[in-house]
């Protein structure tokens, strides 16, 4: 069995499973080196709805915040630093915008030092306020 590129394969792949004890967790860079329009609300509003019409929304338990170093299409998942990648910072602000991320784990996974990483979280709380 090979991992999800899409949620509709991520639902296969727990119909497959079948164990209620599975959480979801989105990688963001992944997300949009798929397709999805994560660096525009319209896109990101319309990857959750995805992520409900497939069933998916109650299984999400965690999400690793990271931007992107190539275009969205690409199926290059290259993470980048928060802001500056292709989705940006409207795009990471309607991520964390959405009911559903309220109250999930988020893991910062971009290369940086400590300084850039103390810069990177302090920018994902303001975007999040």
């Amino acid at each position: 069995m090979r991992p999800a590129s899409t949620l509709a394969e991520a639902r296969e792949l727990f119909d497959a499973v079948d164990d209620e004890r599975l959480g979801l967790v989105l990688d963001t860079c992944h997300l949009f080196a798929t397709g999805y329009a994560l660096d525009r609300a319209e896109g990101v509003d319309a990857c959750f709805e995805e992520l409900a019409s497939e069933g998916l929304a109650s299984r999400l338990a965690l999400i690793h915040l990271n931007d992107a170093k190539h275009q969205r299409g690409s199926r290059r998942d290259r993470h980048e630093r928060i802001g500056e990648g292709r989705i940006g910072l409207d795009g990471f602000s309607a991520i964390l915008h959405r009911p559903e991320v309220a109250g999930l784990d988020l893991v910062l996974e971009t290369p940086s030092d400590r300084e850039q990483r103390i810069r990177e979280l302090d920018t994902l709380r303001h975007l999040a306020s």
